[in-house]
């Protein structure tokens, strides 16, 4: 196959193809869209996980004599999805449960797979987590689990989680990556179903935590624009917790290892460490680099330079030199910031008031979840425009000559194309607004192609498919614009057959708003009233 170098990757959101009023919207608010795009296909409950995290709950709850005898214990879970946990456990105590998350959708998908005994103590609110909507000191439990690394400003959140727990209460942090030193970072690997012939190869010659994420198989995390930020230095949660008890304060970087981690541990600690490092790490580099594709390189797994390999030769040394026997009490503290961990926290908060009323603010309800987004969007994540695929509208929109309704196997309602140009026929007098599409792009025998979106002539999107996997599109779409088309092509530019390659989950298109006080405004503010 002749290679073509592909269009903009479905995973970039700026740059020079993109438009700079959707570079401010998916700067403000590009990880909600991810999110509500993700939600509204995937939000299982996970049994498993749920069963683990209630036994937690109420192993903090027993040891820390979280029920108080004058009044039913309150529990909080940010970051919830579609666990229950927290309303579960509360429920045994006769108290209050709250599940909290970025979005609605998969917190009434909890709320629906729960137990009917347990839903009597829930409350449901979706809110940022950098401003939660509770009061100081309120929550008995505060409860997060993997999900402080969706952010980039994590202090903000940990301070958000210390300041509604209430005096003498826990904070407990499940799970949370700290950042690996020894790591290039160089892209977000495929999960262990899909990979690749290269990405097994790095994997085999135990480089995979050095040269992608240390936290593996986040790519489709990346692709809806969901923020996963596993380089969260341990003393930002140090310092965030530098006031509290430190009740557990576990870095399991040992579930974090490798073959070359081993190897880098074994290194004799002289003048000659970073000759050695480098050679450790170059000979694996370079075995694996036999079984790199174009299909990797349009996936954007790229491998490291080799003065990138020297460039953190020289940190690692440094790191390796600086290490304490393992007897030390500060051995594990400094192996986890060279080779990343999982961290599990558990504090206890001293000084403060507490407080007896759950709100700061009022907040509306809509289908039985309170919301809290007033301030922190700039897009109406609510006031869709379009009709959903099950609609009886739906084929106004979506012409029958170009899409076929269909049951996957889940079932979900897709639409599947029926050409490699269908149409997407939009409302009159459309006054413009922020285009979602998420599909499923189906790659038969390893042929890759191009995807792009277009009105009247201009492209607003492109993407290219070089694996089946589902992957999201967002764009700005003009004011009048009055159809979009899909098109799908060769990456040559050349025509291909293009029958059922789009299983077309999502399509939707979300009008502006002008909020008051964007969430961005008010942290600019705070930042600069502040210094």
């Amino acid at each position: 196959m002749k290679f073509t170098p592909a269009p903009v990757s479905p995973w970039i959101g700026f740059g020079e193809h993109s438009d700079r009023e959707l570079d401010k919207i998916l700067i403000e608010c590009g990880p909600q869209i991810g999110e509500v795009s993700w939600h509204s296909i995937e939000a299982p409950h996970a049994a498993g996980m749920i069963e683990r995290q209630s036994e937690t709950m109420r192993s903090l709850i027993r040891d820390h004599q979280l029920a108080p005898e004058v009044r039913p214990p309150r529990i909080l879970e940010v970051g919830a999805y579609s666990y229950y946990t927290s309303y579960l456990v509360a429920s045994e105590y006769g108290g209050i449960g709250v599940a909290n998350d970025i979005v609605a959708a998969p917190l009434k998908v909890g709320k629906k797979a729960a137990p009917p005994e347990a839903t009597g103590s829930a409350v449901l609110v979706a809110s940022d987590f950098h401003d939660l909507p509770f009061s100081d000191g309120y929550f008995d439990l505060v409860f997060i689990s993997s999900a402080v690394h969706h952010t980039f400003r994590p202090w903000i959140v940990l301070r958000e989680l210390l300041r509604v727990t209430r005096p003498g209460g826990i904070l407990h942090i499940d799970n949370e990556p700290v950042g690996r030193l020894c790591s290039f970072y160089r892209y977000r690997g495929n999960r262990d179903e899909v990979l690749t012939d290269f990405e097994k190869a790095i994997e085999e010659n135990g480089l995979t935590r050095t040269v992608s994420s240390p936290f593996p198989g986040s790519r489709p995390e990346e692709l809806f624009g969901m923020i996963e930020n596993d380089r969260i230095p341990l003393q930002v949660f140090e310092s965030a917790f530098v006031d509290t008890e430190h009740i557990r304060f576990h870095l399991d970087f040992e579930a974090m290892g490798s073959s070359l981690d081993s190897a880098l541990l074994e290194l004799p600690r002289d003048e000659y460490l970073v000759e050695r490092v480098v050679s450790e790490i170059q000979i694996r580099l370079d075995r694996a680099a036999l079984a790199y594709s174009e299909k990797d390189l349009l996936l954007g797994l790229t491998l490291p330079r080799r003065e990138e390999v020297w460039a953190l030769a020289y940190s690692v040394a440094d790191a390796l030199r600086s290490l304490p026997a393992p007897s030390d009490q500060n051995y594990r503290r400094l192996a986890a910031r060279l080779f990343g961990a999982a961290l599990q926290a558990t504090v206890r908060k001293k000084g403060g008031d507490e407080s007896s009323e759950m709100f700061q603010r009022r907040l509306p309800e809509e289908d039985g979840v309170l919301i809290d987004h007033a301030e922190s969007w700039s897009i109406n994540l609510r006031g869709a425009l379009l009709p959903s695929l099950s609609d009886g509208d739906a084929r106004s929109v979506f012409p029958s000559d170009d899409w076929e309704l269909y049951k996957e196997a889940n079932g979900v309602l897709s639409l599947l194309n029926l050409n490699d140009h269908p149409r997407i026929v939009l409302p009159k007098d459309f006054s413009g607004g922020v285009g979602i599409l998420r599909y499923y792009a189906a790659v038969s025998e390893g042929r890759p192609y191009a995807i792009g979106v277009v009105a009247e002539g201009k492209k607003l999107w492109s993407g290219v498919a070089c694996q089946s996997e589902s992957q999201l599109a967002r764009f700005m779409v003009p004011t009048g614009t009055q159809e979009l088309t899909i098109t799908l092509n060769g990456l040559g530019g050349d025509k291909i057959e293009g029958v059922y390659q789009l299983h077309l989950s999502t399509a939707q298109i979300l009008p502006k708003s002008s909020p008051s006080i964007p969430f961005a405004q008010k942290l600019k503010r705070a930042i600069f009233s502040s210094s």
